[in-house]
């Protein structure tokens, strides 16, 4: 009890002055070692870097114990496997097959950093878009729609609802005037918005069917506290073509991905041909 409360002390303390000393430029404090292990060691810098700086000193000590021990155990198994492992040759093919990954992937992304506009204009958007327009088809309608919340206690709500069914969104500042300051409020949604997103947002015509919703044009629902009085001001039904507002940022993607590959494709290209100019690639069949 006495030595894991000196231990929990004693982490506490590190922990401490390894925040303190983080402040200030102190190198030589921060390299302390706190663990050995053969060669290896593990020190205050390294147990820095590791714990989050956002936790009180009590999580930080049980944290830095954890991460501690785990470091050890880590290094044990590590030098256990050197003394156990017969054949390493396997393993030796794996470091070299994944460093060689690891290093075209550092050089590729650098180059696709350097060499890719990631500029996508709006033209391009459009051209990539009817090029393959047929591509792109709704699986379900998307709608345009505002709608007015109200305490679903309040029984008399003719008034309300005679103001929702008489605007559109191209008129909505009646209404807008008409809600200020009396616990109403007006939701207006002028971009796309698939119907089972618009389901989620309302959950009480959730289950109304996608038909009846886009054909109705005005409907209400309610719930324990709130009444939803919502006018379908547009629509695109399923199976026609997915407006291109929606797919804006997906093209914009898209139309990265494929320059990227473009730049890496040209940039391997043109290694291959000066590796086989310069004599440096020497292919024997």
């Amino acid at each position: 009890m006495k030595k894991g409360l000196l231990k929990y002390l004693g982490l506490s303390l590190i922990i401490i002055l390894t925040i303190f000393h983080s402040c200030k430029d102190t190198d030589k404090l921060s390299n302390e070692v706190l663990v050995t292990i053969g060669n290896s060691k593990f020190t205050k810098n390294d147990l820095q870097k590791t714990l989050p700086s956002a936790i009180s000193s009590e999580d930080s000590a049980i944290m830095a114990e954890q991460i501690i021990r785990s470091w050890i155990d880590e290094q044990l198994l590590y030098i256990e496997s050197f003394k156990k492992l017969q054949d390493t040759s396997e393993i030796h093919e794996k470091v070299k097959k994944y460093r060689k990954e690891l290093y075209v992937y550092e050089f590729s992304q650098q180059l696709i950093a350097e060499l890719t506009d990631t500029v996508v204009e709006m033209q391009e958007i459009e051209e990539y878009y009817n090029k393959y327009l047929d591509n792109y088809i709704l699986n379900e309608p998307v709608v345009k729609v505002h709608y007015l919340t109200m305490s679903s206690q309040v029984i008399g709500y003719y008034v309300e609802r005679d103001m929702v069914k008489t605007t559109s969104l191209s008129n909505l500042d009646r209404l807008i005037e008409f809600c200020k300051g009396t616990g109403r409020k007006v939701h207006i949604i002028d971009e796309w918005i698939r119907v089972s997103e618009l389901k989620k947002i309302i959950p009480c015509i959730k289950d109304i069917t996608n038909e009846s919703l886009i054909q109705t044009n005005y409907y209400e629902c309610f719930d324990d506290i709130t009444r939803y009085l919502l006018i379908v001001d547009d629509y695109i039904e399923s199976g026609e073509h997915t407006p291109i507002d929606i797919l804006i940022p997906s093209l914009r993607e898209i139309i990265l991905h494929k320059r990227k590959n473009e730049s890496m494709n040209i940039y391997r290209q043109n290694l291959y041909s000066h590796a086989k100019n310069d004599g440096s690639l020497v292919i024997n069949y």
